[in-house]
């Protein structure tokens, strides 16, 4: 329980030695609900320090004169190998301290501290746990982040967030669907607009081919498609090749209107 505590508030922990602040009323609903399990219950009633405002803002936290020492020398105690002490603190700092993003695309997990006596163990706890974390300084805090979905399971699983982590993957098969879905829908569409473009262009070049009496001197095979593309002006060139007798294919049809388009040409 100490080290889950510690980490909470070690997460919250700012340039004021003493004063805490966050806007995560569950958070302080967890902390006070394991610190009557801690070592440090006895010493310091933290429900006497804990203020909530009456309407909005953040709930702060006023520590003990000394106890910001206690929580530097808990995090520089924190050496490898990882150990479930270790895995609860950072349970704690991840509630304190930590986010979950899902943009558009991707997956995006992050923990913000603002002093490097948390950055400095953080980071090397991080890096034991053999995945892709990388660390920038963003806004006047360390930040330290891990991209993708298989990486951010696994340090959820870790923490001991496993039920956050399956509706991770939940919401990741969901996304998958629904951008296959998008993808065949624009596809689709996508199809339609060059079907049509093509039908267009092959209906002028019929109708020029007509106003020009030209169908007498065409080739049995030609004429036939050239009067199936007038009578079925919305067919696509695979329905249009299942109209001729015998059929043809698709490909045979669109090698027949670029021979009669270029014989056109010619002509003309």
């Amino acid at each position: 329980m100490d080290a889950e505590c510690a980490g909470m508030l070690s997460g919250l922990l700012r340039a004021d030695p003493v004063l805490l602040a966050t806007t995560r009323l569950w958070l302080i609903r967890r902390l006070l609900r394991l610190w009557r399990r801690s070592s440090w219950f006895r010493r310091w009633n933290i429900a006497s320090a804990v203020s909530i405002p009456a309407k909005r803002g953040k709930i702060r936290i006023l520590l003990p004169d000394g106890f910001r020492e206690v929580l530097d020398a808990f995090a520089a105690g924190l050496s490898p190998p990882l150990s479930q002490v270790h895995w609860a603190w950072l349970r704690g700092l991840w509630g304190s301290c930590g986010g979950l993003y899902l943009p558009r695309s991707g997956y995006y997990l992050a923990l913000r501290v603002a002093v490097p006596e948390v950055a400095a163990p953080l980071w090397r706890l991080l890096g034991e746990t053999q995945l892709p974390w990388r660390d920038r300084f963003f806004h006047g805090m360390h930040e330290i982040f891990l991209r993708g979905q298989e990486g951010i399971v696994t340090f959820l699983c870790n923490i001991g967030l496993s039920e956050t982590s399956l509706q991770l993957e939940d919401k990741a098969i969901m996304r998958s669907m629904r951008d296959r879905a998008n993808r065949m829908s624009n596809c689709d569409t996508a199809n339609i607009r060059r079907s049509l473009r093509v039908s267009e262009e092959q209906i002028k070049l019929a109708m020029r081919v007509r106003d020009a009496g030209l169908m007498p001197h065409l080739s049995p095979a030609m004429r036939q498609l050239v009067e199936a593309r007038l009578e079925e002006p919305e067919a696509s060139l695979a329905e249009l090749g299942k109209k001729m007798i015998p059929p043809i294919t698709k490909s045979t049809v669109k090698y027949r209107w670029d021979r009669l388009g270029k014989t056109l040409s010619d002509l003309l």
